[in-house]
């Protein structure tokens, strides 16, 4: 009868108000709830989903309640038609990492797309036996399939958004270089905060006039550089301190332009001014554009990473020898320290002994024997002979390796090089030894002065330094007082009680008085040493006689002051002050630099005082007291105010001289005016100081071309820097030497420019010049050629108005170019991939409502070609998508769907027409790609996959699986009717025959007899033959399986059969069946069948033994059989001595109802093994026979392992 379902079935477009899945699951959840958590584990160990390995890793009872309860809460939720609840708890719980012992970074993509397949499947499963029609069959299906894509879209969107850290967004910005110069150059004050100067380049940029810049202070910061940058910006500048003269420091930051978004730059600058105490007060400084260097640095920090990792290497080699072949294994870096070939074949351990140096050779070999028979890892230095002679020193260290019975196998260590490092400490020891000779030269004398016992321990060159014999006089501490001269002892006495309180070290130069009455100038250095407690132990110093060199100083130090006073006496003032009095005389000249009359009258020291400059005046009377304390000359240059109020800057010198007390009393000197000078220096300084910065500041070549001559007037040390020739050796070549290193590929365009620059280059209306642009390569010291961009503009013109001078400003963009070659290749490679793809990938332009970009795989897929869905423009949606999919699809025209979260990937089913007309099913997944200021979605992309087939197929099996089911459901109903129905006269046939038999068998002849008796066996037979067929009609209808114990089984079926065996008297071994994933009932029935089958054919005369082993066996191992896919599998081997059989029958032996013997000869349906057959098939494996005559049987059963899977 042909089935004939009407389906009216309406899209899903909410989970809201299902119709079918509410009272499904809650029939699931009352009636099947252990078989749906089965179902489900089996379709998971078949497709060995990642998530359940990690579950059963838990303990069993553990395992069991997390997977009980996440079906309960799944059928509960789904019977209250909270199936959106479902999906939000369970994502919630997902993204806020609560899920039941399992860590949210443990789940990836397989397992979402398995778990939901897997759910609807066991959904599926029982679907059939829940539907009373197709109709109500298919609905259901559809709900489950609607609510298992939703599951997954929302499962997606929470997978990506927990990634979404690791998702950048790329962006490329570019900007216009307007300005001579490719950055923008400042100069900033640090007191305070502010702007002093900007170029045009960074008006331009951001769109803030120069005297804007001024006017903003410190706010101008928080205005233009990105608040994630500004602490580091900040911290930057109060370190600026710490920067040196002529140092170039950076640092980099997102700043944003006016017209654009953050873009990433980087800073190069140097100190410009300092105050009068060293502190910087401005700096200088050039902002370059390093977006692209960025992005570029981005996609190439991988092989940066590798090239680190490369430059680390410590250089070390290391070996591995033999010891039973002798052979010593070498990486390269021990061929390169033996300097040895490096194709040589590996040497033997003799040969390597015998570079070793000849005096070093018994030790190394004792050391190393030591190391062998001890088993104990060995360090030691020693030396070896080079082919040319020379002399290595090296570090060998290593260990042992033995066998498990102690005895030494292998020899692994590392040698390095350390000759240069032996060098270094001879060379140190050499030193050592010539420092105690000079000492010894330099007559200096060591003392040591015990404060405890007040005992003075001296060498004998302090005897020879203070007169005295050391073997006749005594040196005490009053002694020593004794001989210092007494204008000096007081002092003397005061740096030694300074050292014991400050616990310093002091140095003091005084003089003695010897026995023979000559006095002798001594230099001394003492120290303190401390205790425990931090009391004073002993004075330890050294004493030197320096009288000759006394004299000379202060011989020196006369004709000094007149040599220096006759340099400076021309056209300056000179003066002198006697510190006792505080009069100063003064020259004519010193009167006219202080505008004053000349008289003859002293000057008083306070009066001249008072002309110096209130900010300088406390520095000028600490700097000349530094001087008198210190005995150092003075020479300072200070401001003045005369008495006209004008300032003016003077730079005085002068000696001290001191009396025979060390008393300051009189000092010389001159003052020379010098107030022009310095304003002519300082302006001229800041010039020269404003080019040098901006180019030390400028990672670039910037040069002057003279046009007329050819030759650079100007070459900055840019191109030492990038390209290793010296600024002057360019100036002396000229123009030849550019055209050298230019590449021949890029000479004549760049002599064109040139040539455009000089021809046709005119000022603007407001006299600014043009700025000419162009690329080119040249080759740097090394021969390599680099690219370089160059910014050239023309720099003066003579009065007739044609170029003089041009200035170019070179950058070296080889590695911006080498990025972008690199990021152009991946562009192809992308775009390859794409055209490539099984999928329609796309980008959609939500603003406009049309594609910005779809793929070639669209033709084939949908039959259009990429231009022809391109022009389609806001009319796409209508033209391509299904009307009753339209709320399925995101940010569309006439779909009111959005997307929530931007960052979160979405999924989708709907419907796409061909340009055949016809409809086709496609699985969507679509992220955001860019977004608006509003943070709107301003682009998609997605990736479009055909599943009508899927689609086809699963409706084609759900058809399918329902009828099958009702088949097999009408065939055990029909096989159950039929056996009830066969047995019933059966027997009756047996009972009447039983009760003839009993009441009528002496009446019977004796062929009646026979008939009667045959009549009873037959039906008897024929009862057992339909219980069987119905047991194996029964088989594949069990899915009861279970984890359960073989060996248990296999104890229950002998008890089963304990009376035959006994009555056998027959012997049954195992070796301790395993735990198996099994049908109990089915598996008693397999063990009885097997078992007695071996207890019915036995030999006579012969004990019978039947022998049960198990072992697992590899896939590669039964290849031969198609089984289902596992790790592993179980072999199960049943061995007996009875009478065996033909190889030839071992397939026939498994066939119904055949038997390879009469009943008369051996009883039985033969029906037996047939049942153990479809038992094994039901279990996935497989059963199979050997035997021979009079030897025995053997039977084979190979199982897949589920519980291993």
């Amino acid at each position: 009868m042909p089935l004939n379902v009407e389906l009216n079935l309406k899209p899903i477009t909410s989970l809201e108000h299902l119709q079918s899945l509410p009272g499904f699951a809650a029939w699931l959840r009352q009636h099947h709830l252990n078989s749906f958590i089965e179902v489900q584990l089996e379709y998971s160990r078949k497709l060995q989903t990642p998530l359940l390995k990690f579950l059963e890793r838990l303990p069993v009872e553990q395992f069991k309640a997390i997977v009980q309860e996440g079906a309960e809460e799944l059928l509960d939720m789904l019977a209250q038609d909270d199936a959106a609840d479902f999906i939000r708890i369970s994502s919630e719980r997902w993204r806020n990492n609560q899920l039941p012992n399992i860590d949210q970074g443990n789940i990836d993509s397989q397992d979402i797309t398995q778990v939901g397949y897997i759910r609807k499947q066991a959904m599926l499963h029982f679907a059939p036996q829940y539907c009373n029609s197709m109709s109500e069959a298919l609905q259901l299906a559809e709900e489950i399939d609607f609510f298992t894509m939703q599951n997954e879209g929302a499962a997606f969107e929470t997978y990506t958004g927990l990634l979404r850290n690791k998702i950048e967004e790329q962006s490329y910005l570019t900007s216009k270089i307007t300005n001579t110069s490719p950055g923008i150059i400042y100069l900033f004050s640090l007191r305070p905060y502010s702007i002093l100067f900007a170029n045009q380049t960074a008006e331009e940029f951001f769109g803030i006039a120069n005297q804007d810049f001024k006017k903003m202070g410190t706010g101008v910061f928080e205005h233009i550089i990105h608040p994630d940058d500004l602490p580091a910006t900040f911290q930057f500048l109060r370190d600026i301190s710490q920067t040196r003269d002529a140092e170039v420091r950076t640092l980099e930051f997102r700043m944003k332009p006016h017209n654009g978004s953050y873009t990433w730059m980087r800073n190069y600058f140097s100190v410009f001014r300092r105050d009068a105490d060293g502190m910087p007060t401005e700096i200088i400084g050039n902002i370059l554009n390093i977006q692209a260097e960025k992005e570029a640095t981005e996609r190439l920090r991988e092989s940066e990473k590798r090239y680190r990792q490369a430059e680390a290497l410590t250089h070390i080699g290391h070996y591995e020898w033999d010891l039973a072949t002798d052979l010593v294994l070498w990486s390269e870096e021990l061929y390169r320290i033996y300097e040895l070939d490096l194709a040589l074949p590996p040497l033997t351990a003799t040969e390597i002994f015998g570079l070793t140096h000849p005096d070093d050779l018994p030790k190394v070999q004792q050391l190393m024997q030591v190391a062998l028979e001890n088993l104990t890892p060995y360090s030691f230095y020693y030396r070896m002979i080079m082919p040319d002679g020379r002399i290595k020193i090296v570090q060998s260290q290593g260990e042992i390796i033995s066998n498990t019975d102690g005895k030494p196998t292998f020899v692994v260590g590392t040698l390095q090089d350390i000759t240069e490092k032996q060098n270094l400490i001879e060379q140190l020891r050499y030193s050592e030894e010539m420092y105690k000779q000079a000492e010894q030269l330099a007559h200096l004398g060591n003392f040591n002065w015990n404060m405890q016992t007040n005992q003075l321990s001296v060498s004998e060159e302090i005897y020879r330094i203070y007169g005295l014999d050391p073997k006749k006089d005594e040196f005490t501490f009053e002694r020593y007082l004794s001989l210092i001269h007494p204008e000096d002892r007081e002092k003397a006495l005061q740096l030694m009680q300074e050292v014991l309180d400050q616990k310093e070290t002091r140095e003091n130069i005084h003089r003695i008085i010897r026995t023979d009455g000559t006095v002798r100038y001594v230099y001394s250095v003492g120290q303190v040493k401390l205790d425990d407690k931090g009391k004073p132990l002993c004075m330890i110093g050294s004493a030197q006689d320096i009288t000759e060199r006394q004299v000379l100083i202060e011989q020196l130090q006369e004709s000094q002051k007149l040599y220096q006073q006759a340099q400076t006496m021309a056209k300056l003032g000179n003066w002198t002050l006697d510190l006792r009095t505080d009069m100063a005389n003064w020259s004519d000249e010193m009167f006219h630099i202080y505008e004053l009359p000349v008289t003859p009258t002293p000057i008083s020291y306070q009066d001249w005082q008072q002309f110096i400059h209130p900010d300088d005046f406390d520095g000028v009377m600490a700097y000349f007291e530094y001087c008198k304390q210190n005995r150092v000359p003075y020479d300072k240059v200070h401001r003045v105010v005369l008495n006209s109020g004008k300032v003016k800057i003077l730079h005085r010198k002068a000696e001290i001289l001191y009396n025979e007390n060390g008393d300051p009393v009189k000092v010389l000197g001159t003052t020379q005016d010098v107030t022009e000078q310095l304003r002519v220096q300082q302006e001229l300084r800041e010039n020269q100081m404003f080019l040098r910065k901006v180019t030390d500041a400028t990672p670039a070549i910037i040069a002057t071309y003279q046009v007329q001559t050819g030759k650079y007037p100007y070459v900055s040390k840019g191109i030492q820097n990038l390209l290793g020739f010296t600024p002057e050796q360019a100036q002396a070549e000229g123009n030849d030497f550019f055209r050298n290193i230019m590449h021949p590929d890029d000479l004549e365009a760049v002599i064109r420019q040139k040539q455009y620059i000089y021809e046709q280059s005119r000022p603007d209306g407001e006299g600014r010049e043009a700025i000419t642009e162009f690329s080119y390569r040249m080759k740097d010291a090394q021969g390599n050629y680099r690219w370089f961009h160059t910014y050239a503009t023309p720099f003066d013109r003579n009065e007739e108005g044609r170029l003089e001078h041009m200035l170019n400003i070179s950058l070296d963009i080889t590695d911006q170019k080498e990025a972008t070659r690199k990021i152009m290749e991946q562009e192809q490679f992308i775009q390859n991939i794409a055209d490539a793809s099984p999928t329609i990938l796309y980008v959609y332009d939500v603003t406009s409502a049309s594609f910005a970009y779809v793929n070639r795989e669209i033709y084939f897929m949908l039959g259009y070609n990429p231009e022809e869905v391109l022009a389609m423009g806001d009319k796409v949606t209508e033209l391509l998508y299904h009307p009753e999919d339209l709320d399925l699809v995101p940010e569309r025209k006439g779909s009111n769907r959005k997307i929530q979260e931007k960052d979160l990937m979405i999924q989708y089913e709907c419907r796409l027409k061909h340009s055949n007309g016809n409809w086709q099913w496609f699985l969507v997944r679509e992220v955001v790609f860019l977004t608006d200021d509003a943070d709107r979605p301003k682009q998609i992309v997605g990736a479009a996959l055909d599943i009508s087939k899927r689609k086809d197929m699963e409706r084609t099996l759900l058809q399918n699986s329902f009828l099958l089911k009702q088949s097999n459901a009408s065939l055990e109903e029909f096989a159950y009717v039929a056996s009830h129905d066969l047995k019933e006269p059966l027997r009756k046939i047996s009972t009447f025959g039983d009760r003839l038999a009993a009441t009528q068998g002496d009446k019977l002849g004796d062929d009646g007899k026979i008939y009667l008796s045959k009549i009873i066996d037959a039906s008897q037979r024929m009862q057992t033959m339909i219980s069987d067929l119905l047991s194996i009609s029964l088989i594949t209808g069990n899915k009861s399986y279970e984890s359960c114990s073989l060996q248990q089984v296999l104890e229950e079926t002998l008890q089963t059969l304990e009376f035959k065996i006994e009555q056998k008297n027959a012997v049954i071994e195992s070796d301790g069946l395993p735990v198996a994933r099994i049908v109990p009932s089915q598996f008693r029935q397999l063990f009885q069948n097997l078992i007695a089958n071996s207890l019915k054919f036995v030999t006579d005369g012969v004990r019978p033994h039947i022998t049960i082993t198990h072992r697992y066996l590899l896939p590669a191992e039964i290849k031969e059989y198609v089984l289902q896919k596992a790790d592993r599998y179980l072999e199960i081997v049943l061995q007996d001595n009875g009478i065996g059989f033909e190889n030839e029958f071992a397939g026939k032996i498994f066939l119904i109802f055949q038997r390879l013997h009469g009943r008369s000869e051996y009883e039985g349906s033969g029906i037996g093994l047939a049942i153990c057959k479809k038992i094994v098939e039901h279990h996935g494996g497989v059963i199979f026979a050997t035997g021979s005559p009079g030897e025995g049987a053997r039977f084979t059963i190979l199982l897949p392992d589920p519980e291993e899977n």
